[in-house]
């Protein structure tokens, strides 16, 4: 067991050594180097935050529900207010002539 164990720990390491050797000849290391010493003390208070979990986000469902109640209140009010008005105009464009024949005495009434 234990030379299962050291031969996959050396298969491991020499994977490892090609991987390094192949970002050297890149000039990838490099990069990732001079990327984490400038962005060093940025990371790490976020890495920080995300490990702890402080930042939460959480949704008040019963203030959602009351918002879109609201604004279908305001929706139904806004549709009975122009009913009323539409209703309202039609009353106004209504008018009564009378006929200029004296036989007929009723007036007729003429939607506009």
């Amino acid at each position: 067991m234990k030379r299962d164990h050291i031969t996959s720990e050396i298969i491991k390491a020499s994977k490892a050594i090609r991987k390094k050797q192949l970002a050297m000849r890149m000039g990838q290391a490099e990069a990732k180097d001079l990327l984490e010493k400038q962005f060093k003390p940025i990371t790490e208070p976020l890495q920080k935050i995300l490990k702890t979990g402080a930042i939460k986000q959480e949704i008040d469902m019963d203030a959602i529900k009351s918002e879109i109640s609201q604004e279908k209140l305001q929706l139904a009010d806004d549709l009975l207010k122009l009913t009323l008005t539409m209703i309202l105009s039609q009353k106004k464009s209504t008018r009564k002539f009378k006929l200029k024949n004296p036989s007929n005495s009723f007036a007729m009434n003429i939607s506009q």
